[in-house]
């Protein structure tokens, strides 16, 4: 009989709770109403799926301020032209290129969703695939350095799909929370890529110049109080603004409503049905859009095959165990090489295995670590060193950069970094560029070693007389084009 009344007191109370926090909705709905009505905005507030969190709970949901500053020349529209008085990705042609609404749950993992959603409509425009679900869980987790239910950064996600690359939903399942990275077995094999992301610069034309040409956005927004409540309507704050906190996914415009359209991630029970309108010039406010310029299909490298990792490799010296030599080609992108603080031209070995024909290389430098200045050797026997780059400035963090030279047959490929920008060495990943194709040139002199990396020396044979080998003035071999 205790328990029973225990158990009814404790019904009781649950009641009175639930019931003032439903009256505090109410009354917040009917505070944001009144307001709308003052500042004659065209929106209605009303009972949606997240209008009853408790700002706490709201807070998580957010991402961190302030947004980083983009590391890439801005896409710009053309001058001159003209765009339709509307455009929506949910019906172009007379097909839905945008993925359903998904709710991020209690996990502040927006920008996951966020970049997700771009990824998943480029996959259906440049494949015209009709079935994708990729797994938001893979970015949240620490297979990637790009945020976690604390909040993140679509492009740092990007960056990870393009080099990594994201498997699908069931391959990773949602659960809302910060995790090991856990993936099915063979991730790699049904992962897809993207070839690049492109920032696009924020005006209304640039924006849709951009999401006609390369589909859905990442984008960005101040999301107040009012914004949980929103039910339809063209959206503009009535309430505190404070900085960009929100990433969403832009699907299109609507000139007669003077707004844009997009795509949110708080499920079908917020807004309309889990879309919203915003009134031209609230996204625009914020640095920071990103579009989607290719797809690479399932488990596929960007570049079209000739790109390997070295199997080994050597630093002339490391920070920690943390930051060993060997995270430079783990194939993780959140992982780094670095030297001790205030080395000397620190430097880094790859070993290829065997003797292999390479002609370029690919680097990943941490963001924070550029601009840096790197020299480039290649060898056979890791002795005898031959300077094939030199001087050479890598701008851009994050993001992979090539250092071609002239094409040569080699074990070995040293960089040393004779400039950087901090007081480390470092590098986060590092691919060589296999040659499978002849040379563009038609003639050629291959000098070869025993213990020297082969030396191709292009030879334009028109109005070529001869050619003469000499050492000291002794004539060692002489050839004639007769």
């Amino acid at each position: 009989m205790c328990d029973l009344k225990r158990l009814l007191v404790l019904i009781a109370i649950l009641t009175i709770v639930g019931m003032a926090a439903a009256n505090d909705e109410i009354e917040s709905i009917q505070n944001i109403n009144s307001e709308i009505k003052n500042q004659g905005a065209n929106w209605t507030a009303g009972t949606t799926s997240m209008s009853w969190r408790t700002t706490a709970e709201k807070q998580l949901l957010s991402l961190p301020d302030p947004i980083p500053t983009p590391r890439k020349a801005p896409i710009t529209a053309p001058k001159g032209v003209r765009y339709d008085a509307a455009f929506d990705w949910r019906n172009k042609d007379g097909k839905n290129w945008v993925t359903p609404v998904r709710s991020q749950g209690s996990c502040g993992s927006c920008w996951a969703f966020s970049a997700i959603g771009a990824v998943e409509s480029a996959v259906l425009i440049y494949t015209n695939e009709i079935d994708i679900d990729l797994s938001e869980q893979h970015l949240i987790s620490s297979c990637c350095s790009a945020g976690s239910c604390s909040g993140g950064w679509p492009d740092w996600a990007l960056d990870y799909v393009r080099d990594t690359g994201v498997p699908d939903e069931t391959c990773f399942p949602n659960i809302a929370k910060n995790c090991g990275c856990d993936p099915c077995a063979g991730w790699q094999d049904r992962a897809w890529q993207i070839t690049n992301h492109v920032y696009v610069q924020p005006t209304k034309e640039d924006f849709k110049f951009a999401l006609q040409k390369y589909g859905p956005m990442s984008v960005v927004l101040t999301v107040p109080d009012d914004w949980y409540c929103y039910r339809e309507g063209v959206y503009t704050p009535v309430m505190d603004v404070g900085w960009a906190n929100h990433a969403v996914l832009l699907v299109g415009w609507d000139d007669s409503d003077g707004c844009w359209i997009i795509k949110n991630s708080w499920g079908q029970g917020w807004g309309e049905s889990g879309y919203a309108r915003v009134k031209y010039g609230d996204l625009e406010k914020y640095n920071y859009a990103y579009a989607i310029a290719g797809v690479v299909d399932h488990g596929a490298s960007p570049d079209d095959g000739g790109w390997f990792k070295p199997i080994a490799e050597i630093a002339s010296s490391e920070y920690s165990d943390g930051y060993a030599a060997g995270k430079a080609i783990d194939n993780q992108t959140n992982t780094h090489w670095f030297s001790e603080r205030g080395e000397d031209d620190p430097a880094i070995t790859f070993d290829m295995g065997e003797l292999v024909t390479i002609s370029k290389v690919r680097a990943m430098i941490f963001y924070k670590d550029v601009p840096m200045i790197v020299d480039l050797d290649v060898s056979g026997d890791a002795k005898t060193w031959r300077t094939v780059v030199e001087d050479f400035e890598i701008l851009n963090g994050s993001e992979y950069v090539e250092i071609p030279f002239s094409t040569s047959r080699t074990q070995y490929v040293r960089m040393m970094q004779t400039e950087v920008a901090r007081v480390y060495g470092t590098v986060t990943e590092l691919d060589v560029w296999e040659c499978e194709a002849e040379p563009e040139y038609n003639m050629s002199i291959t000098l070869r070693y025993d213990s020297r990396p082969d030396m191709i020396i292009p030879i334009d044979e028109e109005g070529l007389l001869g050619m003469m080998l000499s050492r000291q003035n002794d004539t060692l071999w002489e050839w004639w084009n007769w």
